[in-house]
């Protein structure tokens, strides 16, 4: 269903390129999560096969027509504006790595890397009222020392999932050099118990991973080796079940299709930098 719906879409944008643009000043903040959003399905479909063991070569070749025809027409509108974005990006950049469409996963996490580093990673709130979409805009493009937390993630996680997905497409050491203009920011991963209740509108239980740039970690490297054990699906249907939850719910983020650091990885990491893995308090929370 949802490569059929993938052809629609690029259909769509055959007969009309600008037929995802609805009009109007809000686009500037809803286009780039409308287009994060396909990209997620697109992604979802690539996962679905690969997860499934069915050949995803039709699902590859679907989300490299997607690309191709949003780099043509709105690669300037792939910003990183909401935190809602996190899981559709994510969702993306993996489902690329696996299909081997590397030049396009390097050039959408390019593009949504670089805007956050222009806005110093102040993307809006995941539940921002809409009302508020304006005020957030012009909050963006100016100069406030301290941003309004009824408008920006504070924590965020779209930026997290942006700097751990650097490994796939071997950008970390560049991503580094940009780490100084996102200095203080907060970055937050909520990783669940369990996810046998991963789809449910508000999850009880799991922890929080806190991080912040410049005091807890100052590479991806450190990220990386400070990153916690935490539960995978327990099987197919469960985690095909996260991913799809994950599009659905704005909240929720499917880190598992991220590689975990292996042990020689992190002793390695660690040896570089001189210490041992950096560990972080996790606090409970009910999702809502």
């Amino acid at each position: 269903m949802a490569e059929a719906a993938l052809d629609d879409v690029v259909a769509a944008i055959e007969g009309y390129e600008f037929a995802l643009i609805n009009g109007g000043l809000g686009e500037l903040y809803r286009l780039p999560l409308r287009l994060s959003k396909l990209l997620g399905w697109a992604g979802f479909a690539v996962h679905a096969r690969r997860i499934a063991g069915d050949d995803g070569s039709t699902a590859a070749e679907k989300l490299n027509d997607l690309y191709s025809r949003i780099f043509a027409t709105y690669s300037l509108s792939l910003v990183s504006m909401s935190d809602c974005q996190a899981p559709d990006v994510l969702i993306a950049l993996t489902a690329s790595s696996h299909a081997g469409l590397l030049d396009h996963g390097e050039r959408l996490l390019g593009h949504m890397f670089s805007s956050a580093v222009l806005c110093r990673g102040r993307v809006a709130r995941s539940d921002l009222d809409p009302s508020k979409q304006l005020s957030y805009l012009i909050m963006r493009t100016g100069s406030e020392t301290e941003p309004s937390r009824e408008l920006v993630a504070q924590p965020t996680e779209l930026v997290l999932a942006l700097l751990r997905a650097s490994r796939l497409f071997d950008l970390s050491e560049e991503f580094d050099s940009s780490l100084a203009q996102l200095d203080h920011l907060a970055l937050n991963a909520y990783l669940p118990e369990t996810y046998l209740t991963f789809g449910e509108e508000h999850i009880a239980g799991g922890v929080n991973s806190v991080f912040q740039i410049g005091h807890d970690v100052w590479s991806v490297a450190e990220l990386e080796a400070a990153w916690p054990d935490f539960p995978a699906p327990s099987g197919p249907g469960q985690a095909m079940t996260a991913i799809l939850s994950s599009l659905l719910f704005p909240d929720r983020v499917p880190w598992f299709l991220l590689p975990v650091p292996s042990s020689s990885r992190i002793s390695a990491i660690s040896s570089a930098l001189g210490s041992e893995p950096i560990r972080y308090d996790k606090s409970r929370r009910e999702r809502g």
